[in-house]
């Protein structure tokens, strides 16, 4: 699930955030995107590459769905969709993306944190955490977390408004005690337009 940037009800009781940078341990050492972040944010909302094909490129990682259909959780190499309502979908290997950024997962580092009051303080933690801030890291945190907020879009039809339209009407979900496990993409500041910079 993607978050919202000003998450200010987000509790995170206990995390283990496990890294995964290119060039340490990733399986081939890259990340693989399907159309560039630009092109989505334009309006661009049918893409081509099937999940099959997803699936030779990674077992973790996030994007959406053509008609921009709700938003993408890859991991443990299954494939989901959260749609409109906030209900988590397993997904057709035929389905396909516009947008989409994968790798195959392996573990280099891991941290423990016992109490994170916002989303700020675990962006901070993990910036501490990781070594350089001009390459690529695959984030997973498996955790308790005492609340949380994530957000969907519904499908969209042509012609197709751009983003910024689009998530004037997001919908916003609240969770209270659950156990799960969030997946995030760390990209450095010069992907602007082709990825999307910082947190993801």
């Amino acid at each position: 699930m993607k978050f919202i940037k000003n998450l200010s009800s987000f509790l995170l009781f206990f995390a283990i955030l496990i890294f995964s940078p290119p060039g340490h341990s990733f399986a081939g050492g890259y990340i693989y995107q399907y159309s560039i972040i630009d092109s989505l944010l334009s309006g661009n909302y049918d893409g081509e590459l099937t999940i099959a094909e997803l699936k030779k490129h990674g077992d973790t990682g996030l994007g959406t769905f053509n008609r921009l259909d709700g938003e993408m959780v890859f991991i443990d190499g299954e494939v989901y969709k959260i749609n409109a309502k906030g209900t988590a979908i397993r997904i057709a290997d035929s389905e396909l993306t516009p947008f989409t950024a994968a790798a195959f997962f392996k573990t280099d580092k891991i941290i423990k944190l016992d109490s994170v009051k916002s989303l700020e303080e675990l962006n901070n933690k993990i910036s501490e955490a990781i070594g350089s801030e001009n390459i690529f890291y695959v984030i997973r945190i498996d955790g308790k977390f005492l609340k949380m907020l994530t957000r969907s879009v519904p499908a969209q039809n042509k012609p197709y408004p751009p983003l910024k339209e689009v998530v004037k009407d997001q919908s916003i979900f609240g969770f209270k005690d659950v156990t799960g496990t969030m997946i995030g993409i760390k990209s450095p500041a010069y992907v602007k337009g082709i990825g999307v910079p910082g947190y993801h």
